[in-house]
């Protein structure tokens, strides 16, 4: 598992595998370190777990560094109760006015993406 102090780049780069970009500002490509003209092949079961864990983790840094958002845990702790303190919880992203309540007030409307799996 990877802790918010190390870097998603580093722990690629120990499996062999870089972000390449093909140009400056976008979000790069998965690649080989060796040869960055090259996918990621068809790695073990493994680092292909492990690549996947690290490509979340990537991509939820860059909607926070690069595009602004604020990552929020729900529900909230102030929302669950004592018997819920094992309950789910999922990880969103929100423009900083959407978490400000004097904001929220005034819009009527949000939008809503919501990845699945597989």
């Amino acid at each position: 598992m990877i802790t918010r102090q190390e870097s998603v780049e580093e722990e690629l780069a120990n499996l062999g595998f870089v972000v390449h970009h093909e140009n400056q500002g976008d979000f790069g490509a998965l690649r080989r370190k060796d040869d960055p003209t090259q996918g990621i092949g068809r790695p073990d079961q493994k680092t292909y777990d492990r690549l996947g864990d690290l490509t979340i983790r990537y991509i939820q840094d860059q909607m926070a560094n690069k595009l602004g958002l604020v990552e929020v845990e729900i529900p909230d702790d102030e929302e669950l109760g004592p018997s819920d303190s094992k309950a789910a919880k999922c990880k969103i992203f929100t423009t900083r006015d959407f978490i400000d309540p004097s904001v929220r007030k005034r819009k009527k409307s949000a939008l809503v993406l919501i990845q699945g799996t597989g």
